[in-house]
């Protein structure tokens, strides 16, 4: 009788881990910007500061 106890108390911690998981994977899923979400900042583009001029004597051969 107490195995059969012992048995219930494992699946259902089993179980209750399974659910609590599938629980945390569906919540935590993975979140897409619509098609109305485009930016017109062009992030690709370096500004004029960012391009340093070159280091002196470094091409010099």
């Amino acid at each position: 009788m107490a195995d059969v106890t012992a048995m219930k108390r494992i699946l259902r911690c089993v179980l209750a881990g399974l659910a609590l998981t599938g629980l945390s994977l569906f919540t935590a899923g993975c979140a897409t910007p619509g098609p109305d979400a485009d930016s017109d900042i062009p992030w690709n583009t370096p500004q004029t500061w960012e391009s340093a001029p070159g280091i002196p004597g470094l091409n010099d051969y």
